[in-house]
């Protein structure tokens, strides 16, 4: 119960924060339209509040995605999901971000017939997973990049594979990367904090892991779940 409370008590302040800052943002970059007739400023003005809208709406997002895997303990169901359809449709729905990253993703899919794809597990947390995991990668990739997708089967596991051109998470901070709220070393002011966390509870519910590894330019994210 006191553990209960103290993470409602850091979700609620951490909340309120991180809320009233890009709001406050939103509100300078608003005036600043309404004054000015100059209409390169304005752009640039209206520029400004549509990626701080989009940037609050993820936190927002990732906020309620939190909150339903901390619920999720009484609730799970156990059904069948092909990871590799699941990656699919997720990738589609992420199109407008990555148009907004000038972000190209690729899918390296294996054949289904030598190497089964499908789980048992409760999909809205294998999706909320998936997608903070290719959400992450994304938003770190640089302009013109590529995020590859890959889905294989490796023993008793299912491995999804997220690989970026980012400059991935430091070896220092590893161990700390899936705390609630904690941001690297190389954030740079973007991101919540939250993206990581929530794929390694979501995982944990599912009995999965979360590593990561480098190898040449890219930087792999890999999501485990047992067959």
């Amino acid at each position: 119960m006191a553990e209960a409370r103290d993470r409602e008590r850091s979700f609620t302040a951490y909340a309120a924060h991180e809320l009233k800052t890009p709001l406050a943002g939103l509100k300078t970059q608003a005036q600043i339209a309404l004054r000015t007739d100059d209409p390169s400023v304005q752009r640039d003005a209206l520029s400004r509040i549509s990626a701080s809208v989009d940037r609050t709406s993820r936190m927002v997002r990732q906020l309620i995605d939190l909150a339903a895997v901390d619920a999720s303990q009484d609730i799970a169901r156990d059904e069948d999901v092909d990871l590799a359809v699941l990656l699919s449709e997720i990738a589609s729905e992420l199109e407008t971000q990555l148009a907004a990253n000038d972000v190209h993703v690729a899918m390296e899919l294996a054949d289904q017939a030598q190497s089964p794809t499908v789980i048992r597990g409760d999909r809205i947390l294998v999706r909320l997973a998936i997608r903070n995991l290719l959400e992450n990668a994304i938003q770190h990739s640089p302009n013109g990049g590529e995020v590859r997708c890959r889905v294989l089967a490796r023993n008793d596991e299912v491995c999804v594979d997220i690989l970026d051109q980012g400059p991935g998470i430091p070896q220092e901070d590893e161990k700390r990367a899936t705390e609630r709220f904690f941001r690297g070393s190389k954030a740079h002011g973007h991101g919540s904090g939250l993206g990581l966390s929530i794929v390694q509870m979501a995982l944990d519910r599912l009995g999965g892991s979360l590593t990561f590894e480098r190898g040449g330019r890219w930087f792999v994210a890999r999501a485990s779940f047992p067959v």
